[in-house]
């Protein structure tokens, strides 16, 4: 079984992730999220069947017309795109509801990739703590990754619950620019005090950190990364 889902912006903005099943092998990339970089675990034995299953449901179904083959695209967009044995390749809007056959697919795709961020190999990771809230960034895997630093800008943003915005800080560290190799037990502290309170009940607090490059896809291409991490 071979299969490959991808997201792709049709602006500049980090938004995209690819994903690759090779027989039971399970890989990804992605430049965006609470981690960013390299991915990988075995597929277990229930989910290769559920998606031989699903693969086969949607090789009977018609194909989808692309987005953006009837309308133009907007910038800020993306494009979701499968190609598998047996399939055409053909591409989705994130936002619209599944093509007739290829709803369970879709399904199990993305949950995948959800799940295999707990699967990282080698990737960037924001992570926060507190009250006071702390933030650092860190390596999360077991492989090295190459990463540039260079100046970035942590910024947190707290709604309430109407998504009101409530209060914002913006934190910035001048870290160093040239390319390195960074490991296990790496991490590089941003912050010892967002100065910025919890989310109250209903509400929630976002933190973002711009922008890093990392070697997502392990060809030894930097690719600008945003980092994100969310509380309710």
């Amino acid at each position: 079984m071979n299969v490959r889902f991808t997201r792709m912006p049709h602006g500049l903005a980090p938004q995209s992730w690819s994903l690759a099943i090779d027989g039971a092998h399970l890989t990804a990339g992605q430049d965006f999220g609470h981690r960013a970089g390299r991915f990988a675990r075995e597929l277990s034995a229930a989910e290769q069947a559920d998606l031989e299953r699903a693969i086969a449901a949607a090789t009977g179904a018609r194909a989808p017309s692309a987005p953006g083959t009837d309308r133009p695209l907007r910038p800020e967009g993306v494009t979701e795109w499968i190609s598998a044995d047996g399939l055409p390749d053909v591409g989705f809007d994130p936002h619209a509801e599944p093509p007739a056959g290829y709803g369970e697919l879709l399904q199990l795709l993305r949950a995948l990739r959800e799940d295999l961020a707990e699967s990282p190999v080698a990737a960037l990771e924001l992570d926060v703590t507190g009250p006071p809230l702390r933030a650092r960034l860190r390596h999360a895997g077991t492989e090295p990754l190459a990463v540039r630093l260079g100046p970035l800008t942590l910024q947190a943003t707290l709604f309430g619950p109407d998504s009101t915005l409530l209060d914002s800080a913006t934190v910035t560290v001048d870290a160093p620019g040239e390319t390195d190799e960074v490991g296990p037990g790496w991490s590089l502290p941003l912050t010892d005090d967002l100065a910025i309170p919890g989310p109250a009940e209903g509400g929630f607090l976002t933190v973002t950190v711009g922008t890093p490059s990392v070697d997502v896809y392990g060809d030894a291409v930097l690719h600008p990364v945003e980092l994100s991490w969310m509380a309710e």
